[in-house]
C-alpha cells in the first residue's frame, strides 16, 4: 500500500500532545520518521514517540523552547546529527493562553509572540539551511481561525496568529527557488486534553456556532497536514488552509441580539 510520507523525516514542534500529537501519529502511519519536540511535557513526548514506533518508524525526542534562538540551534543540530537531512517542517508550538488586551502585560504579550510567532520564524529559518542540502522540502505552519476572526480575551493570541498568517505567504514567495512550499493551516475548534473538559453550555454553544455541528480531532488536522507535506500538493504553496468545521463561514451577531429575539427560538 502506498504512503504520502514514505521514509521521509519530518520534525514536529510542540508534538507532545494535542494537535502536534496528532500530526505526528498520521504521519508515521503515512511512513515518515518523526522527531517529536517538547519544551515542559516530557511524558507527553516519550508517549508520541510510542505511538510513532507502533507503526514502524523511528521517533527521536528532543528538547526545546522554540522561542530561544540557542535551544532552536540545538535542536537541529539533533535533527541534523540524528537523521541527516530535513523533509518536513511543521511549525506546531504555540500558546493559547487567554488574557484581555488591558489584563495582559508586557511579559505575557512575549511569551505568546516568542512561543506563537518568533518560534516559526527561528525554526523555519534552520529548516530551511538543512532543506537546501537535500534540493527542497515542506514547511507548515499551524494558524488558527483566531488570525482571521476572534473574541474576547484572544486579542494577543489573534495578532501572534495573523503574523504567522503573512509569514507563512512571504516565506512561500522567498522559498519557491529553493523547492521549499510553505503553507498554514487554520483550525477551528480542537479539544486537546491538555484543557481538560469544557462546561457542557460552552460545548453546546461552540457546536451550534459551526455549522457540521462538532468540533475537530487531531488526526484531522493530521490528516491535512500529510496531504500537505506529500507530493499531492508540489504546486500549492502561499496557502493558508481551514479546516473547521465551517467556523469562519458562519455569521456571528453582537452577543446582545439573541438567538430568540434574532431567529424566533
Amino acid at each position: 500500500m502506498s504512503q504520502l510520507l514514505q521514509d521521509r523525516v519530518a520534525l514536529i514542534t510542540g508534538s507532545s500532545a494535542g494537535i502536534g500529537a496528532g500530526i505526528a501519529e498520521v504521519y508515521a502511519r503515512e511512513g515518515a520518521d518523526v522527531v517529536v519536540n517538547y519544551r515542559s511535557n516530557a511524558d507527553g513526548a516519550e508517549a508520541t514517540a510510542q505511538a510513532v514506533r507502533k507503526h514502524g518508524r523511528r521517533a527521536h525526542v528532543v528538547r526545546a523552547d522554540v522561542g530561544s534562538r540557542e535551544e532552536v540551534e540545538d535542536l537541529f543540530h539533533e535533527v541534523s546529527g540524528h537523521f541527516g537531512r530535513l523533509d518536513v517542517l511543521v511549525n506546531n508550538a504555540g500558546l493559547t493562553t487567554r488574557s484581555g488586551f488591558m489584563d495582559a502585560d508586557e511579559t505575557f504579550y512575549d511569551r505568546i509572540m516568542d512561543t506563537d510567532l518568533k518560534g516559526v520564524y527561528l525554526c523555519s529559518r534552520e529548516a530551511v539551511s538543512l532543506m537546501r542540502k537535500t534540493g527542497g522540502g515542506r514547511i507548515i505552519n499551524i494558524s488558527s481561525v483566531h488570525a482571521t476572526r476572534t473574541s474576547h480575551d484572544f486579542s494577543i493570541y489573534a495578532a501572534a496568529k495573523g503574523g504567522v498568517d503573512m509569514l507563512t505567504r512571504g516565506m512561500a514567495v522567498e522559498m519557491a527557488d529553493d523547492g521549499i512550499t510553505v503553507n498554514g493551516i487554520a483550525p477551528g475548534w480542537v479539544p486537546v486534553p491538555s484543557e481538560g473538559p469544557y462546561p457542557e453550555e460552552l460545548f453546546e454553544g461552540i457546536c451550534k456556532h459551526t455549522p457540521l455541528g462538532r468540533p475537530g480531532t487531531t488526526k484531522e488536522v493530521g490528516e491535512l497536514a500529510a496531504f500537505l507535506a506529500s507530493d499531492r500538493t508540489n504546486w500549492l504553496t502561499g496557502q493558508i488552509i481551514g479546516i473547521d468545521g465551517g467556523l469562519a463561514c458562519m455569521l456571528h451577531m453582537p452577543s446582545r441580539w439573541r438567538d430568540q429575539e434574532m431567529y424566533g427560538l
